[in-house]
């Protein structure tokens, strides 16, 4: 159980954000500021009910390894060679089968290698999938994200989440 204010601010910032017009929240923080446990804990108490969806982004995040870890957890198969508009189409048709209607990425940094961007390509993917399907996302990370947030809301974390068992 987490002990800490952050939760409850956390879940307080996503639920206004799920009721706003906008697509993408960004959630920031250094390293073991609790952004992590704060959205393990909301999925916790309301992944199942309200179609939330919490992925890590890979190592190396393109459209291609993203949108596959995607379409495995709607349990549809990625086939060796699939473009760019087919993974998209397949993504929002996953979303659309299983109700999803939030979700979470974590590590968002990892967009970043030494503060350049790395894929161009997946940052396009993540703005196509918040304008064409009803999904919001939430992007968790460190606070160099804050450049991608552009006029949306950034809601930092600053303090350490304590966990209890």
């Amino acid at each position: 159980m987490i002990s800490s204010g952050n939760y409850t601010e956390f879940s307080r910032k996503v639920e206004l954000f799920r009721s706003s017009d906008q697509d993408i929240l960004y959630v920031i923080g250094d390293s073991g500021a609790g952004k992590t446990s704060a959205a393990l804990e909301y999925i916790k108490e309301n992944g199942n009910n309200h179609g939330v969806l919490y992925s890590v982004l890979p190592l190396t995040p393109t459209l291609k390894t993203f949108g596959t870890e995607l379409l495995s957890r709607f349990d549809i198969p990625s086939q060796k060679h699939i473009n760019t508009n087919q993974i998209i189409e397949r993504v929002v048709m996953g979303f659309k089968t299983k109700g999803t209607k939030l979700l979470i990425i974590d590590d968002f940094q990892r967009v970043l290698v030494d503060h350049k961007v790395y894929s161009e390509e997946f940052i396009s993917f993540i703005n196509i999938l918040s304008g064409i399907s009803e999904v919001k996302i939430v992007l968790l990370g460190l606070p160099e994200i804050r450049r991608f947030s552009g006029r949306r809301e950034v809601f930092e974390l600053n303090q350490m989440i304590i966990a209890s068992s």
